[in-house]
């Protein structure tokens, strides 16, 4: 399973992971991840959006910047890295994306000054997309090392089993 490496990588990039999850996953999950860690999401099938806004719910007021990344959306750690450095380096922007050929990768990463857009985020709306697209003056694309990785989506066993044996060669090197 990526999720513990994820938040693990993620903590040693400087990030502290706050994980959304489902009542179906919610205590096996606590005990894995530590209960400071885990967020409980009681409504799961109302979307995306509202995960995301669940998520940002549990951050404290002054959070500067919000990462937002998904467990079948994995990254090697110097994406992750890279970003942080990025809100050092562009602390005048609000978006930041990997970047990825002409388009936006994954995670994103957004100043906590969108926090109350993103409380409001709605799947009708487009979601965490939807913001993205109406902002599109205010994203930085922070440059990415592996453009193949960075559209990564593992939807699927065979796209999981692919991932993971590149992580696993990645990260024994």
């Amino acid at each position: 399973m990526l999720l513990p490496w994820m938040v693990e990588e993620m903590s040693l990039a400087g990030w502290e992971p706050c994980v959304v999850v489902g009542p179906d996953s919610f205590e096996f999950w606590k005990t894995v991840l530590g209960e400071e860690r885990v967020v409980l999401q009681p409504m799961p099938e109302r979307g995306k959006a509202t995960s995301l806004a669940c998520g940002v719910e549990h951050l404290p007021a002054r959070t500067r910047w919000i990462l937002v990344t998904a467990v079948d959306q994995p990254r090697l750690p110097a994406v992750y890295q890279r970003l942080r450095e990025a809100t050092s380096a562009h602390p005048d922007k609000t978006i930041l994306v990997p970047g990825c050929g002409a388009g936006r990768g994954h995670p994103v990463v957004l100043a906590g000054s969108l926090r109350t857009e993103m409380l409001g985020l709605a799947e009708d709306a487009g979601g965490l997309r939807g913001l993205l697209d109406a902002r599109p003056g205010e994203i930085y694309r922070v440059p990415e090392a592996n453009p193949t990785q960075c559209r990564w989506d593992l939807n699927t066993p065979d796209e999981y089993a692919e991932a993971l044996e590149f992580f696993q060669r990645s990260i024994s090197r």
